[in-house]
């Protein structure tokens, strides 16, 4: 495959999970903040939302956490490596802590999303941007390609 062709698909990937991460974590932010639009999101959205975030939490437990159950090239399947890669060197100097505060998000996301606090949702916000800066990356390249 082209360099661009690669690239063209690492943008794909990529920008759909940006899109996914970001319309997960607007809905758990409107209901968190009871923010306008909050009580159009049904609880079954929610509950999907609240699925697919701890999913991504568990790729990168699987990825940053030896002791973590899963295969790592089936984590990759759902995170782009970059995007690994990112969240990695943000958080390589306190690794320990940062898998600690996933696996309790991951918890409480799966147990309802009771007990989530203004912590959890930001560090799922800054998650979200960090995809949002890979793909942003990734398209400079294309552009300049």
């Amino acid at each position: 495959m082209s360099d661009l062709g690669t690239l063209s698909n690492h943008y794909k990937s990529s920008a759909e999970l940006t899109k996914e991460l970001n319309q997960a974590v607007v809905a758990m932010k409107k209901k968190f903040y009871d923010l306008i639009g909050a009580q159009d999101i049904s609880e079954e959205h929610l509950a999907s939302y609240r699925r697919y975030l701890a999913d991504i939490l568990n790729t990168l437990l699987v990825e940053f956490n030896p002791d973590a159950r899963g295969s790592k090239e089936a984590s990759q399947q759902l995170v782009p490596a970059s995007i690994l890669e990112r969240v990695y060197q943000a958080h390589k100097g306190t690794m320990a802590h940062y898998v600690e505060d996933l696996t309790e998000v991951r918890r409480r996301l799966l147990q309802g999303g009771k007990g989530i606090t203004e912590a959890d949702i930001q560090l799922l916000d800054e998650l979200a941007a960090t995809a949002g800066l890979d793909t942003s990356e990734v398209f400079r390249k294309m552009w300049r390609k």
